[in-house]
């Protein structure tokens, strides 16, 4: 694997230095444009080409081959940690927290047992970081899909739109989080990281439903949360996938109850002055 470098500079004492940040990982050949004049052209110190040219007004094209290139674009490998972390997402939510033991775990992400115990400290440790990878994730998703938004109601309704998009995929299992915690004993620690996921996604719908001009903005979030939920669990236990568009319509006729598009806004009488 080589490089694609575009460099254009005067030559000077016979060598040439790259400069790291033109370099493009897209492409599988290494190509420095200069002007030559007796010289030897190197990159880290690996001659690379012998190209002379008397004329230092010149301009050459040179194809340039670095081993060094060889190296630097090998892949990363991930590690321990995130190879846990990719085994336990697959695994506990595909079939559960307590169905998946650690060896099924360890196996899977193909890292020693002592890696578990020293990233995670226990199998609750790895279910712990494991819902936060994907209360972090699920923020993210968001996040990202409301930004897309100008208008309040969009906004809001962008929240069934999402689940709509993920809920045909083969394996969707339903909110991991209300999985969790129906698996988890009542003193785990597991508990606390599924009601933080819950208490912010309910925030979420209080703060778009406030947005919206909702007068009962909680109210109005209690329902959609309903909503959300009861998509969720039709779309996995019915094998369902319009739930979610189903759901998406049901929040629309609360929103239209509770925010009537005709809605006039609000405005403060001036007071009058005596």
């Amino acid at each position: 694997m080589l490089l694609i470098v575009i460099a254009e500079q005067t030559v000077e004492n016979g060598g040439i230095t790259i400069d790291e940040n033109s370099l493009d990982p897209r492409q599988n050949q290494c190509l420095v444009r200069i002007h030559v004049g007796s010289l030897c052209v190197r990159r880290g110190g690996v001659p690379a080409l012998d190209q002379t040219d008397r004329s230092a007004s010149n301009i050459q094209t040179c194809l340039v081959v670095s081993t060094m290139a060889k190296k630097s674009l090998a892949p990363r490998r991930r590690s321990a940690r995130e190879r846990l972390l990719a085994a336990a997402d697959e695994l506990f939510y595909g079939a559960g927290i307590n169905t998946v033991g650690i060896d099924r775990v360890i196996e899977h992400a193909g890292v020693a047992k002592a890696s578990l115990y020293d990233c995670f400290g226990s199998k609750e440790g790895l279910i712990r970081a494991y819902l936060t990878a994907r209360h972090e994730g699920r923020q993210k998703l968001l996040r990202d899909r409301l930004a897309r938004y100008g208008k309040p109601r969009d906004r809001l309704l962008a929240v069934f739109d999402l689940m709509a998009e993920i809920a045909p995929a083969t394996n969707f299992r339903g909110c991991a989080f209300i999985r969790a915690h129906a698996e988890a004993h009542a003193e785990a620690t597991v508990k606390a990281v599924c009601d933080e996921a819950r208490s912010w996604m309910r925030g979420l719908f209080i703060d778009l439903a406030r947005g919206a001009g909702a007068a009962d903005a909680e109210g109005l979030a209690t329902q959609l949360v309903i909503l959300y939920d009861g998509a969720s669990v039709a779309t996995q236990m019915d094998r369902d996938p319009a739930a979610a568009t189903s759901a998406r319509a049901a929040a629309e006729l609360i929103l239209d109850a509770a925010v009537p598009r005709s809605q006039p806004v609000k405005r403060s009488r001036p007071r009058s002055r005596a």
